[in-house]
């Protein structure tokens, strides 16, 4: 997506304005604003001395280096043209699930008899013991959290570089003055709003508003539009059995944590004192829509914003 900084520094979907190039002599202000255009030159433009507002300036817009300045003018200022922020791709990632267990215990095959413990993963719980020499283990996996995260929205960038390059008066047209504007200024010609808070209404014979800067900043743009979530999320994994209570060593078994009655057997058994609930998961992520490109959402913000006026 490409966009025009706009007036008030945020992004517009406007076209920048284009090089005008005027030949012949040209006037900008009312008859009452006492100028003279007889008194300047062919291919002069006679302007007005608008207050708060400093120029005229030609703007000339170049792909990537800075442009150069026509007839030894020097360059006041440069900015970026051409906005574009790039579409979020909703690459969602990997996702984070998040798993515990319900789990029951007995000496038969009903897994019951010596209590239920809720596991977290990686949890140890304490078992009461068994004494028959048998154990039976009925892990339910229960699903706590499934999240993927929206993809970062790339950074901002100009496409084109403007130079805004000072004219120097061609002498006097009344209470304005005469600036050239024939073959060798084929460039816009714009005063700069230089008063206080955002600019005014373009003053008359400069009406095009135009907005330059020269950074931006995309840090305030979201991909969460992407609506990137688990598909599918799913929990099983495995129960453990050890003869001490804290599951630091001595492993009797392992069971499937899959919600029916699995046997544990081995010759401790009697002596199993605390069971470790292991999660593994499934799911991907994915976008909840379907989408593979969104634009994203807010508005990047911009630093040294000149607001302009153009023929």
């Amino acid at each position: 997506m490409t966009t025009d900084v706009g007036a008030d520094g945020s992004s517009t979907s406007d076209g920048t304005t284009g090089s005008t190039g005027s030949t012949g002599t040209t006037t900008t202000g009312s008859a009452e604003s006492g100028v003279d255009p007889e008194a300047c030159g062919d291919e002069e433009v006679c302007v007005s001395d608008f207050p708060e507002w400093e120029g005229p300036f030609v703007i000339l817009v170049g792909p990537n280096a800075i442009p150069a300045c026509p007839g030894g003018l020097a360059p006041a200022w440069t900015a970026g043209a051409g906005l574009s922020i790039p579409d979020c791709d909703c690459d969602c990632g990997e996702p984070d699930i998040s798993c515990s267990a319900a789990v029951e215990s007995g000496s038969d095959a009903t897994c019951m008899g010596t209590g239920s413990v809720l596991l977290a993963d990686g949890e140890c719980g304490t078992l009461m013991g068994v004494s028959d020499g048998t154990l039976g283990v009925r892990a339910i996996p229960v699903l706590v959290d499934a999240t993927c995260s929206n993809p970062v929205a790339s950074e901002p960038t100009f496409e084109s570089v403007a130079s805004a390059c000072a004219l120097e008066s061609a002498g006097d047209c009344g209470s304005g003055s005469c600036f050239p504007t024939g073959p060798a200024m084929q460039a816009d010609l714009c005063l700069e709003w230089r008063g206080e808070g955002d600019a005014r209404a373009c003053p008359p014979g400069f009406p095009q508003d135009r907005t330059l800067a020269e950074t931006v900043d995309g840090s305030q743009l979201d991909c969460d539009s992407c609506d990137c979530a688990v598909l599918e999320p799913a929990c099983f994994g495995t129960v453990s059995a050890f003869v001490p209570p804290d599951c630091s060593s001595e492993l009797v078994g392992t069971a499937a944590a899959n919600a029916s009655c699995e046997p544990i057997e081995g010759p401790s058994v009697d002596n199993v004192a605390g069971l470790r609930y292991d999660a593994a998961t499934e799911g991907t992520c994915g976008s909840a829509g379907g989408k593979k490109q969104v634009a994203p959402n807010g508005n990047p913000t911009f630093g040294g914003v000149h607001q302009l006026c153009c023929l």
